[in-house]
């Protein structure tokens, strides 16, 4: 599984980068890895939808617990799971240099990554997660897109409900994937219906992962975020912040192969 196998490359490549503070928000779980007094930040959403009936974290997203809890059934632990691993994975990128294996681009939006690749206008762009603002602009300039949503009360302006998803993954052109399936475990699954598609894209703050198995694997681009100041961040998400309020942390960032 893509997640579980980059847990176990992150953990061979961070030595003594240690996680040392977490918390699970309503809307967002945190990490914070520090080497030396430098720190990164990792989030992962937590879908409400899917944490009811769920026991508590038991354990710390310490890098003994990481694989094991970005493998867990239970909704939270995973959550806080994979934030660990977007924070080691930041420091990773933006600390220890390993953005340089790959391209990288700060200026351009997902939006005009998207002008640049698409080959024919009335390409099937299916979009994974309903990503608004993403969404409207993307119709605004005629594209034909399709939005398929997990949270019931987030299917607005068309957003239709993910179990139909797979019939129409099948004929995507391209595909744009939330990060928050690294949370509820349909990435990979969402990867092997795609097998159709030009470009895959995941995106958003959840998707700020170590990005080679997932370029290696089927990925065009990684469009992620890095946090500029964590503890911050876990202020806001300790009182319930979500998105947009951590938005002013948020350095945007589009990664992808060399060899591109």
């Amino acid at each position: 599984m893509l997640v579980e196998d980059t847990a176990k490359l992150v953990l061979e490549l961070v030595d003594d980068v240690e996680i040392v503070d977490w918390l699970i928000g309503v809307k967002y779980s945190i990490s914070i890895a520090m080497r030396r007094g430098i720190t990164e930040a990792g989030i992962a959403i937590v879908p409400l939808e899917d944490v009811y009936g769920m026991d508590m974290v038991k354990k710390p997203p310490l890098k003994e617990n990481l694989v094991d809890m970005v493998s867990s059934f239970n909704i939270l632990e995973k959550s806080l799971g994979v934030s660990a691993l977007n924070a080691l994975s930041q420091y990773l990128l933006w600390v220890k240099g390993y953005v340089k294996d790959y391209k990288v681009e700060y200026k351009k939006s997902l939006l005009d990554i998207v002008d640049d690749i698409v080959s024919r206008r009335d390409d099937l762009i299916v979009v994974v997660g309903n990503m608004v603002p993403l969404v409207r602009k993307l119709e605004e300039k005629g594209y034909n897109v399709l939005v398929f949503e997990r949270n019931p009360t987030l299917r607005l302006k068309g957003g239709l409900p993910d179990c139909l998803e797979y019939r129409m993954l099948k004929e995507a052109d391209i595909v744009i994937v939330t990060g928050a399936t690294l949370v509820n475990d349909t990435v990979d699954l969402v990867l092997d219906v795609t097998r159709k598609a030009y470009t895959r894209i995941l995106v958003g703050p959840t998707a700020s992962i170590y990005p080679e198995l997932f370029l290696k694997r089927g990925f065009t681009f990684i469009a992620g975020t890095r946090i500029i100041d964590p503890y911050k961040a876990i202020d806001i998400i300790r009182l319930g912040g979500g998105r947009w309020d951590l938005d002013p942390l948020f350095r945007s960032y589009i990664v992808y192969s060399n060899k591109r």
